[in-house]
């Protein structure tokens, strides 16, 4: 079997380290913008392939760029970003500009992952995220990292210092924050889904796809 395409998706927030982001575009087969993640995209130095969205919030269309305009109000331009990706089969996948100014977007744009069903891996201003649903599992090296439920879960880990043993997670009652890992460690979820965050890691496609 020959090598995932890769896969970069871009949202508005500008809460990200924009060389990080550059590095990954370099690396990207296809760079998709949602709306005006096409902004975030020009002020990290490159431009994106493909915009998705309802379109309304690009600033100017750029004759080297597709635009796919998907008008429909009840989805958001993330959702309609995941839907875009879905479509091009198994992937690797790296979503940038997660974070931002906007909490409501930010919270909107965690349902559409937990919803979404695509493997994704987030970009963060520190650090990067997983989203994994049940019965997939993630081997973590030494540092910090969280687990936060996105609805219910049952969650186990291996070589936590703080080890989790089919534990039940929720939105309201809590998961698991700076946890630690003196060396290796797997999680693994049984139920639901989750985004597991190692803090302060860098992301790469070769950790990705490794």
């Amino acid at each position: 079997m020959g090598q995932k395409k890769r896969i970069l998706g871009v949202l508005a927030g500008k809460s990200l380290p924009f060389q990080s982001l550059a590095d990954l575009a370099k690396g990207a087969d296809i760079v998709f913008a949602a709306d005006s993640g096409q902004e975030v995209c020009l002020a990290a130095g490159f431009q994106p392939n493909v915009v998705v969205g309802d379109l309304d919030s690009v600033k100017e269309r750029l004759a080297e760029v597709e635009y796919r305009e998907r008008s429909d109000q009840n989805f958001s331009d993330c959702d309609k970003l995941i839907d875009e990706v879905r479509e091009l089969g198994e992937v690797d996948f790296i979503v940038g500009g997660f974070e931002g100014d906007r909490f409501d977007h930010i919270l909107a744009s965690l349902m559409s992952f937990a919803r979404g069903r695509v493997p994704v891996r987030l970009l963060l201003g520190q650090g990067h995220g997983k989203v994994l649903w049940a019965g997939e599992e993630w081997g973590l090296g030494a540092g910090t990292f969280s687990i936060l439920p996105l609805g219910e879960a049952v969650v186990s880990t291996k070589g936590a210092q703080w080890e989790l043993h089919h534990s039940p997670l929720s939105f309201t009652g809590g998961g698991s924050l700076s946890n630690q890992a003196q060396g290796d460690v797997l999680v693994k979820v049984e139920q639901g889904c989750v985004l597991v965050i190692r803090d302060r890691v860098e992301l790469d496609w070769e950790e990705i796809s490794g």
